[in-house]
């Protein structure tokens, strides 16, 4: 979700009455980029089911107004766009009586379980889930804690929009904060190799099917 359309979404503001001071998204951008805040918590920790209630808002109120190419192509370029289509199911299946599948069932099930932004325990099974972008293994987890990104790291300090070539002085900054917590991330390594292979495969599953690779 680190992906250059969310990025640059400050650039794409539009005024509001010609104001320079007030502006806000284009309806296309809101629904993307409320749709790209859901699959964070989704992947980090799991999401409730206010989201998918709010996403089926959005697609039955907002979304037939929109630029449907544009909204398509850029979900498709951020990764998300089979993510978007198994919410719309979900959404359907709940609210217009839409069709259940396997895919559906296990959706559904992770959603109600993942409490209202998510859990603890869905943070650290989720984060023993071997991602590609992190080299396919739980020790990605351990390197983002330690090499966390440029857009992560800019909203810690601020500072790097503007000297982004400061980016690994910061590092050393943030390891030297986190010194007095090594207990807890100690914790946190520990809690995530403890999870069951099993519910490990379950999880990677389910990541394929909403189209995380």
């Amino acid at each position: 979700l680190t992906h250059d359309y969310f990025a640059e979404l400050l650039r794409r503001l539009k005024p509001v009455d010609g104001n320079d001071c007030k502006f806000r998204m284009t309806d296309e951008d809101l629904f993307i980029y409320t749709l790209g805040h859901t699959a964070h918590h989704f992947l980090v920790a799991g999401t409730g089911i206010r989201s998918i209630i709010d996403d089926y808002i959005l697609r039955e109120k907002l979304l037939p107004s929109c630029d449907a190419d544009y909204v398509n192509n850029q979900l498709r370029s951020a990764g998300l766009l089979s993510f978007s289509e198994r919410i719309s199911e979900l959404g359907d299946y709940w609210f217009k009586n839409g069709t259940q599948s396997d895919i559906v069932n296990g959706l559904e099930k992770y959603v109600i379980e993942s409490g209202v932004f998510g859990t603890e325990s869905f943070f650290f099974e989720n984060s023993a889930v071997p991602q590609s972008t992190m080299g396919g293994s739980r020790a990605g987890y351990v390197l983002e804690r330690i090499f966390p990104s440029y857009i992560l790291m800019t909203a810690l300090f601020p500072v790097l929009r503007r000297m982004p070539v400061l980016l690994p002085f910061f590092w050393f900054v943030r390891w030297f904060k986190i010194l007095k917590n090594t207990r807890r991330i100690s914790g946190e390594i520990a809690k995530i190799a403890s999870v069951d292979e099993e519910k490990v495969k379950d999880r990677s599953a389910l990541f394929k099917n909403m189209g995380f690779k």
